[in-house]
């Protein structure tokens, strides 16, 4: 059974940069509608 939470609570090393990242995705409940997301820059944090 999946899920799509199985990172949700891990311990996950931080990738060394943009490539090497792993992203788990969502299936869209909704496909005939558009999804955007938008993150104010102020509320980003650089580690």
């Amino acid at each position: 059974m999946t899920d799509h939470l199985s990172q949700l609570g891990a311990k996950a090393e931080a990738a060394q940069n943009p490539d090497e990242a792993v992203l788990e995705t969502v299936p869209n409940p909704h496909p005939d509608v558009g999804v955007s997301t938008y993150i104010d820059p102020r509320f980003r944090r650089i580690h």
